[in-house]
């Protein structure tokens, strides 16, 4: 029992250890690099009372650092909000042998652990050293999908353009390569904010009637040729052969249908035209407008609407119609007691029989 207890306590001092390492680690990293906002002249920026840029080693040049911290300024936004920190060495090892700008785990996991000691607002932090040849872009959350992969490798490839010209990187490419980062977070930022503005926008009730009125002119003259020539066909049909055929009055009925289907078929394109002709033109929505809810609900009721009074319409027929004749009236004779059983002799006359009377 007295070595598990020993065990114990090793592994507790040792969690201990790791988590007091990790502390004074975190510890170093803040003091080493301030929030710049809070703390601008630790990082570097003397005479300001807030900066998104952190450079206390002065790797940037004074103008520099404030063309880099304009830029970032410009292009916060309620969807981006960058940072930018600048270190001569991120201490991750030896640089890329290639002389390229990469970004290797090490300096990932610093960028992200002064990301989330800064916090409060930032959603970017652009994290590049120097003499090591760290390139680093990282986000608040990584679930938002803000940085996109495609968006970083093309920031890594104007990096790598700018900044692999020569061995000796000076300060003037290097700040330029962190603002055409910046504008490019910006540029992608501003193109998803405006396409899902553009998602979700309703259309305008201008638009919306448009749409009704669209469909409900082409389906009245649907609707009118539809059932105008069902019942001329049918009626023509019951007339001459039905009684040659022994045709119903369904029979005609469902054939005088199929008839003003297939002319259907050979209008429809007429009837569109003329449509359109009358102004019955779709409002310019996007795809994603048409897929709501009220806008397709207005086509429907214009298709519905429009088929209803070309319906009503097509009956027009009907009033030059001969009505039908009255059903002829048969004369049957009275009904006798012996009639009214058939052949079969009634109670009246067994009894006159067998010699009773009544």
């Amino acid at each position: 029992m007295p070595r598990f207890d020993h065990i114990a306590l090793t592994s507790t001092a040792i969690l201990i250890a790791v988590i007091l390492q990790s502390s004074h680690a975190v510890a170093k990293l803040l003091v080493a690099f301030p929030d710049p906002r809070v703390h601008p002249v630790a990082c570097g920026r003397v005479g300001l009372k807030s900066s998104l840029v952190c450079d206390p080693s002065g790797i940037l040049t004074s103008g520099g650092q404030d063309k880099v911290d304009m830029v970032a300024r410009s292009v916060s936004s309620q969807i981006l909000s960058a940072a930018v920190v600048v270190m001569p060495k991120a201490n991750v090892g030896a640089p890329n042998s290639t002389g390229s700008f990469h970004c290797n785990d090490a300096a990932k996991h610093k960028a992200e652990r002064i990301l989330t000691s800064w916090g409060n607002g930032l959603t970017v932090l652009i994290l590049a050293s120097k003499d090591d040849r760290q390139f680093c872009i990282v986000q608040q959350n990584p679930k938002s999908e803000l940085v996109k992969k495609e968006d970083v490798d093309h920031i890594y490839k104007v990096v790598e353009e700018l900044l692999s010209v020569q061995n000796q990187v000076t300060m003037d490419l290097l700040d330029s390569a962190i603002i055409s980062a910046l504008l490019r977070l910006w540029e992608r930022s501003t193109v998803d904010k405006a396409h899902a503005h553009m998602k979700v926008m309703r259309p305008s009730n201008r638009e919306l009637m448009q749409m009704f009125i669209a469909q409900c002119i082409p389906f009245i003259g649907f609707g009118i040729t539809d059932n105008g020539l069902m019942i001329i066909f049918g009626e023509a049909i019951e007339q001459f052969l039905g009684k040659l055929m022994g045709l119903s009055t369904m029979g005609a009925a469902a054939t005088g249908n199929l008839l003003s289907d297939i002319a259907g078929i050979f209008l429809g394109g007429q009837v569109q035209a003329i449509a359109s002709r009358l102004g019955a033109a779709e409002p310019d929505l996007t795809l994603e407008q048409r897929s709501l809810t009220i806008t397709r609900t207005c086509k429907q009721l214009g298709e519905t609407v429009g088929i209803t009074i070309g319906c009503i319409i097509g009956m027009a027929p009907l009033l030059y119609m001969e009505k039908g004749q009255p059903a002829l009236e048969v004369d049957s004779p009275p009904v006798s007691d012996v009639s009214l059983h058939g052949d079969r002799p009634n109670i009246m006359q067994i009894k006159s029989q067998d010699g009773f009377s009544a």
